[in-house]
């Protein structure tokens, strides 16, 4: 309890009086300590953000993209050695030896699309569907050949949404809304498009020249399996509760441990199927302009933090290394 209070009094402090816009979750054991909102989900209208505003969450898609091809191997529709040519012969951007594990990893040497000179500018703001998104890579060299580096890189986790659609008998959002979202209960975590409206969706902020201005405009299709979902902190828990062996009942544990596996060196940390390692915690974060999220668990304290912000400068990264410094003293 001490440490819970200490914990509050610090994201207290920090949160209302600094630039925070969001929702902040402290978690122990599975049971909320902390949950509050901070700032606003809409400037232009006064809206503030709520516990149940739902967020972009980004790259903190990539850990259930990740589980839903586990979930498929579980099922014998395909195994993480297998090529990705396998199932997407078509696609001549990717290297005949790339295998599901290390699209999985990130270690396949594919270009990633959203690291291309003006993507942000420029191809970001038109919508690429599916296996349209691999034109933007076309006649891209590769960053190394597959298994001998790291590069993070949205392009091989949109190649596993792919892979899905093919090997599921669904269309990826489906089978992650039947097998995942459904039997977790997350009701309120699903995919963001460009065109469509999603209830209690906060609006993405930035800064320019000392003030706060929207973030400009991204096709958020185009980060399929990669990064375009939306949720809330507390639907982020129930995902949390998987990977801590609360909710084993929607698969094996010996899937959880291969997904916990240090498979590769991401540069200052280690990195799994769908989550990065560190020394002592694992999670994911997730940035797009507008756009800044962290999900950390510490196994040793059995300890959850979830910070979503629905502003690209409100200092997610700070909050949590303050955090941590309360958690290890």
């Amino acid at each position: 309890m001490y440490t819970d209070q200490r914990l509050a009094d610090y994201f207290e402090q920090t949160a209302s009086t600094g630039t925070f816009s969001g929702v902040i979750l402290s978690a122990h054991r599975g049971e909320i300590r902390y949950l509050r909102a901070f700032g606003l989900a809409n400037r232009e209208h006064g809206v503030p953000n709520t516990t149940e505003t739902r967020f972009l969450i980004a790259s903190i898609s990539k850990p259930i993209t990740a589980l839903a091809v586990m979930l498929l191997e579980e099922q014998g529709r395909l195994r993480v050695t297998d090529t990705a040519r396998t199932y997407l012969p078509e696609i001549a951007e990717l290297d005949e030896r790339i295998t599901i594990h290390h699209l999985l990893t990130h270690t396949s040497g594919l270009s990633d699309f959203e690291g291309l000179p003006g993507y942000f500018e420029t191809s970001g703001k038109l919508s690429f569907v599916n296996e349209a998104i691999f034109g933007l890579i076309a006649g891209e060299l590769p960053d190394f050949l597959p298994g001998e580096g790291w590069s993070y890189c949205n392009t091989g986790y949109n190649a596993l949404g792919l892979i899905i659609d093919r090997t599921a008998g669904m269309p990826y959002e489906q089978f992650v809304h039947s097998r995942l979202l459904e039997p977790l209960g997350m009701a309120d975590t699903g995919f963001a498009e460009s065109e469509r409206i999603i209830p209690r969706l906060a609006g993405a902020y930035t800064e320019k020249a000392q003030e706060i201005v929207k973030a400009p405009f991204l096709a958020a299709e185009n980060f399929r399996a990669s990064g375009s979902m939306y949720s809330t902190a507390e639907d982020l828990l129930k995902l949390d509760r998987v990977f801590t062996g609360g909710h084993h009942a929607i698969t094996r544990e010996d899937t959880i441990k291969r997904m916990l596996t240090q498979h590769a060196f991401a540069q200052t940390r280690y990195y799994g199927y769908g989550l990065s390692l560190y020394e002592h915690s694992y999670g994911h974060g997730g940035s797009l302009p507008g756009c800044r999220c962290i999900y950390r668990h510490y196994p040793a304290q059995d300890r959850t933090f979830i910070f979503l912000s629905n502003c690209d400068f409100g200092g997610t990264d700070d909050l949590l290394r303050g955090a941590e410094t309360i958690l290890y003293a």
